[in-house]
């Protein structure tokens, strides 16, 4: 009966593999199709019919690849990814490309995946609106603005409104502790208090030879955040107990420097594209900082491993 579980499985890998690739042939052509009308000498009433019915592809589907298509029809190296890899892999660039940072996107979108592109994007654009003369965001030099008016809308971006649902007895408590004070205050006393129950509960360090995170430094990382992503405000589950420090270079496990991270954070933090103290995007790794070394050597485990 396992056996031929497996076989299915195997079978059923294989042909949504071949399926995949195909699809991304279709979607190659499908531009140039657009551009001959060959839909419509062909008889379809248009190409969102062709695609529909000759490959399966969805209305949505069509206008992606007809958009991104045409963002990079300019780009050379863009085109040559979406030849190998399809249109999806490149899609996360799409919003933030242009002629004169191609280059850069595109050694981006050939080294990660769809997913953690997709975060490193994100986190960049967040990072700041300022651009330089290439187009880049440089969200760690930004330039001071000079207007009042401008000063007073960065304090405001700074803010967000929180809403919640508390019980009639909750909502009266929480007033009665903030007397005259502001919610924010309030807030910050009670994160105050946290940590400091979370610095007594911190166990101690351990120097080891060994990766295995000991049980009681496991389980405060993971209280730390209640579970989530360590990395500035992403909300996600965090799966990866992560070594700001590297415990190749340290072998120690450190509470205060182990933190969690979700998949696509941990991925550009061994990327060497994250500085780990103020979590900031970085464009291009420093090659001079120690643990640049170990994230290539991780980053060659971890192929080896996708390959075998």
């Amino acid at each position: 009966m396992e056996k031929i579980d497996q076989e299915l499985h195997v079978k059923f890998q294989i042909y949504g593999k071949n399926a995949l690739q195909w699809r991304r042939k279709c979607e190659l052509l499908l531009p140039e199709i657009a551009k001959r009308e060959i839909w419509k000498k062909k008889g379809f009433q248009d190409i969102y019919e062709y695609a529909a019915k000759l490959a399966g592809m969805s209305r949505k589907n069509v206008n992606e690849t007809l958009r991104i298509s045409e963002k990079i029809e300019e780009m050379p190296l863009l085109k040559e990814i979406a030849e190998e890899k399809g249109f999806n892999r490149i899609k996360p660039v799409i919003s933030v490309i242009n002629s004169d940072n191609e280059e850069f996107w595109a050694e981006k979108a050939k080294q990660m995946s769809k997913n953690t592109l997709e975060t490193y994007v994100r986190e960049f654009k967040n990072q700041g609106d300022f651009k330089n003369q290439n187009g880049f965001l440089e969200p760690q030099n930004l330039v001071p603005r000079n207007s009042a008016d401008d000063n007073i809308q960065e304090l405001d971006r700074q803010e967000q409104e929180v809403s919640m649902k508390l019980s009639e007895e909750t909502l009266n408590k929480l007033k009665k502790l903030k007397g005259n004070g502001t919610w924010e205050e309030l807030m910050k006393q009670f994160l105050e208090i946290r940590e400091k129950q979370l610095e007594s509960e911190k166990p101690e360090s351990v120097d080891s030879v060994k990766s295995y995170i000991p049980a009681d430094i496991n389980k405060f990382i993971i209280k730390k955040t209640n579970g989530q992503c360590a990395f500035g405000n992403c909300t996600k589950k965090g799966i990866h107990k992560h070594h700001r420090n590297r415990f190749g270079l340290s072998h120690k496990h450190d509470p205060d420097d182990i933190v969690l991270l979700c998949k696509a954070h941990h991925a550009l933090c061994h990327e060497s594209l994250v500085d780990e103290t103020n979590w900031t995007i970085l464009k291009q790794p420093d090659r001079c900082e120690p643990k640049y070394i170990i994230d290539r050597k991780v980053l060659e485990y971890r192929t080896m491993e996708l390959i075998q």
